[in-house]
């Protein structure tokens, strides 16, 4: 019994120097798997990157034609309820609006909606249609390459109440 211990424990060492030999990575092994791992990872962090800047200017796009669309229906509200005078009114403002792009970020997106009511262009001018514009424009809002996000434009045209004016 004492043999067979001795031969098993003869050959765990034996074992174990041929693992420690071959034990760890020369230098030429290290230097390629640092460039293999160069090339992977630079298009990757790059993808990441485009992929961080368009979900941006996504949910920018997004925010700018919801507050067109908001705009717009307020301005259909005003001209069936109060008409065609209080629609003309609202022709020319313009004001700001701030966003909070992600809940709980300190950047806030400031959009400026400017409104335009003028008579509807015809052959045969109606005097109870108006042609209603929208713009709303991120100010200060750049893209990836620098460029000035595009403002959204909306335009409707209205029709005076039908109880008339």
């Amino acid at each position: 019994m004492y043999e067979a211990l001795s031969r098993c424990l003869v050959r765990i060492r034996s074992r174990v120097r041929a693992l420690s030999s071959q034990a760890g990575f020369t230098l030429v092994e290290v230097l390629a798997s640092v460039f293999l791992l160069t090339i992977v990872v630079a298009p990757v962090m790059e993808a990441i990157n485009v992929s961080r800047h368009s979900g941006q200017t996504t949910l920018r796009v997004s925010q700018t034609v919801a507050l067109a669309q908001g705009r717009m229906q307020e301005l259909t509200r005003i001209a069936l309820s109060d008409g065609l005078a209080a629609l003309e009114a609202q022709s020319g403002t313009s004001y700001p609006v701030t966003v909070t792009t992600v809940p709980g970020a300190v950047k806030q997106d400031v959009f400026r909606i400017t409104t335009d009511v003028g008579p509807y262009p015809s052959a045969a001018p109606d005097p109870a249609l108006r042609l209603v514009s929208v713009t709303v424009a991120c100010e200060g809002c750049v893209g990836r390459y620098g460029q000035a996000s595009p403002p959204i434009h909306l335009t409707s045209v209205l029709r005076r109440r039908l109880n008339g004016e």
